[in-house]
């Protein structure tokens, strides 16, 4: 009876550990799309930084406004971006569209923590990028 027990829990619990996400794959994508934004703002290059992000994005953070959020509300607070790393791939569902969202850990030059970059992907042969968060300590500090 142990057995079947435990054989049950293990088919219940892979199939919700996988979600049918392939991480490999999904960073094959991310990985280049998030370099280019954290690089992009680094070199406050806003072509840079927005080239794969999708009509969501494109709106809510255009040029215009690029300066009030990233660099004053982002850069001047955390520093220059320095290294990442995958932490976390997972599929999301919101209203009607799906979303692909990957975390990485990600170190930034005033930041003496890890900053959680979080990405929300569209899925499809043509990913783009839909939201975009930052989270860290000294980000929560500043909000309050």
């Amino acid at each position: 009876m142990k057995r079947i027990a435990i054989l049950f829990l293990l088919l219940f619990l892979l199939p919700a550990c996988s979600n049918g996400i392939d991480k490999e794959k999904v960073q094959e994508y991310a990985d280049p799309m998030i370099e280019n934004i954290l690089q992009g703002m680094n070199e406050d290059n806003y072509e840079k930084f927005s080239k794969d992000f999708g009509p969501i994005m494109l709106d809510a953070l255009n040029a215009e406004n690029y300066d009030g959020i990233i660099k004053k509300q982002i850069k001047e607070i955390i520093g220059n971006y320095e290294s990442k790393e995958l932490a976390k791939v997972d599929k999301v569902s919101q209203g009607d569209e799906d979303y692909i969202v990957v975390i990485y850990k990600a170190t930034f030059s005033k930041e003496t923590s890890d900053v959680a970059v979080t990405v929300y992907f569209t899925e499809g042969e043509d990913p783009k990028i839909e939201t975009l968060l930052f989270n860290s300590p000294k980000l929560v500090e500043n909000a309050s």
